[in-house]
């Protein structure tokens, strides 16, 4: 990257979303003027004003500008190897952890795991195994629940003028 030298500044107005090129308007070192924003590839972004750039000037030239987006918001702490996609505001996010566990949180606290290491998802309690079998937050099997309610009977032996037994509900 010669002739390349790079500068934080933040952004001060949002870009227009029917833009084909998300270039923002930002301040960095008592100027202002666009820059092109940057992601990786497959992420996309409509960033906040004041969100926290680094710049790069492209051949030195400081109409010529490239950011990437940051956040100065306090990181969220994860291990050597892991990645996580968060949304600032809502704090909703998705977690990919070291092992195959993805976590995902909702931004009213909820959870959903997914591969928790024997290949089940666990949302909210509930948990669904790799075989599709689900066990409610109570511990109940509903395969046997099911099982349990089909084979059960009334068993009812009515006396002289009670109602007609009902028989098995199946």
């Amino acid at each position: 990257m010669n002739n390349c030298y790079n500068t934080r500044a933040v952004t001060t107005v949002e870009y227009n979303d029917d833009t084909r090129r998300p270039v923002q308007q930002i301040s960095y070192k008592g100027r202002s003027g666009d820059a092109e924003l940057i992601f990786p590839y497959g992420f996309h972004a409509n960033v906040p004003t004041e969100t926290l750039l680094t710049v790069w000037h492209i051949d030195g030239q400081p109409s010529n500008k490239v950011a990437l987006a940051g956040s100065a918001e306090k990181r969220i702490q994860v291990k050597t190897g892991e990645v996580v996609m968060y949304h600032p505001d809502t704090k909703a996010q998705v977690y990919f952890q070291n092992g195959g566990k993805i976590l995902v949180k909702t931004g009213n606290d909820k959870e959903i795991e997914i591969n928790t290491g024997n290949g089940s998802a666990v949302i909210n309690g509930c948990t669904i195994d790799k075989d599709g079998n689900v066990i409610t937050k109570a511990g109940t099997d509903l395969d046997q629940f099911k099982a349990d309610y089909d084979a059960h009977t009334h068993n009812y032996n009515p006396g002289p003028g009670s109602p007609t037994p009902t028989g098995t509900p199946n």
